[in-house]
């Protein structure tokens, strides 16, 4: 499984982790010898490659070693074996499904696809990392978050159902006047309407196809999230800015081209029908780096690109 998690900058994916490292690009120096045990043990090309990948990048980098050596040491057919190959995957698609989770990567990028989760798309183009949210803003509800995750036909689809609901009046007196000492599990929830939505993703060999259907509650106004690294450069023939920390922008129409380290992205085409950015009482805000939205409001259907060109 480590090898399907292993993103095209050689690190580890970890933004679904539950644990500590939850975020951390980690390279998977610590699973080297475990992947020699495999390489000496079966003679499988794909453990071989790992190991020799994992301990070569190592030295180069100039990292500490693994603390395996005591390990290796006490098995002669680990401390005699010799590589043979070089890497990892170059190319994969799969969908760890009791996870939630479908992991895929082309010769140009990589990418994770999220049941769950309001972050629920990641793709990496070497270091340059760009995840999607949507943001809903719907009574207690902030962001769509997938609740079912299928494939069908080549594209992954997934869609979520958002219920907007109040509280009925109480049908009996209460025995105080204390608003908030008041037992509110006694009353009655009025579902008053519903947003389905659904997001189709299609893997292209340069990036992804993204196609986003709102329906059901009329006019409730939606953004779509593309969060970029700070410090990118975002331009086209009208702009060029650099992308701040915690900073946004409306992609009304047309493609932007996001510039980063040694990547070149197109995105769009955008969109931008309203500039509601959320409620902010609950909303999640993207400190670290730079939201480009695209916005519109509920029913609609839209189809935009994140490309490398």
């Amino acid at each position: 499984m480590m090898l399907f998690y292993i993103d095209p900058d050689d690190t580890i994916f970890t933004q679904n982790s539950t644990r500590q490292d939850q975020g951390k690009a980690d390279y998977p120096d610590k699973y080297f010898y475990q992947y020699l045990y495999m390489a000496a043990k079966t003679g499988e090309e794909i453990f071989d490659r790992a190991a020799h990948k994992i301990i070569k990048d190592n030295m180069e980098r100039g990292d500490m070693a693994p603390e395996c050596l005591h390990i290796i040491m006490l098995h002669d057919f680990m401390e005699q074996y010799e590589f043979k190959g070089y890497g990892f995957l170059d190319t994969y698609h799969k969908h760890f499904e009791e996870a939630g989770v479908i992991r895929g990567k082309t010769s140009n990028y990589g990418y994770s696809i999220l049941k769950g989760k309001s972050a629920f798309l990641f793709l990496k183009f070497k270091e340059t990392l760009v995840y999607l949210k949507i943001g809903e803003s719907y009574c207690d509800i902030r962001n769509f978050v997938p609740q079912t995750i299928e494939e069908k036909d080549g594209v992954c689809v997934l869609t979520s159902v958002a219920k907007g609901w109040y509280y009925l009046p109480f049908k009996e007196k209460q025995d105080t006047t204390d608003w908030w000492k008041m037992d509110h599990k006694k009353r009655e929830i009025l579902n008053s309407s519903e947003i389905h939505m659904t997001v189709t993703l299609k893997e292209l060999a340069d990036g992804m196809e993204v196609t986003v259907k709102a329906e059901g509650l009329d006019k409730a106004p939606l953004r779509v999230e593309i969060c970029i690294p700070a410090g990118s450069v975002l331009e086209n023939e009208h702009f060029h800015m650099r992308a701040e920390k915690a900073g946004e922008m409306v992609l009304r129409d047309g493609f932007v081209n996001l510039i980063h380290e040694d990547q070149k992205l197109l995105i769009g085409p955008g969109y931008g029908t309203h500039e509601f950015g959320g409620h902010y009482s609950g909303e999640e805000i993207n400190t670290t780096g730079f939201t480009l939205y695209l916005n519109d409001y509920t029913p609609y259907e839209r189809t935009f690109f994140i490309r490398n060109i």
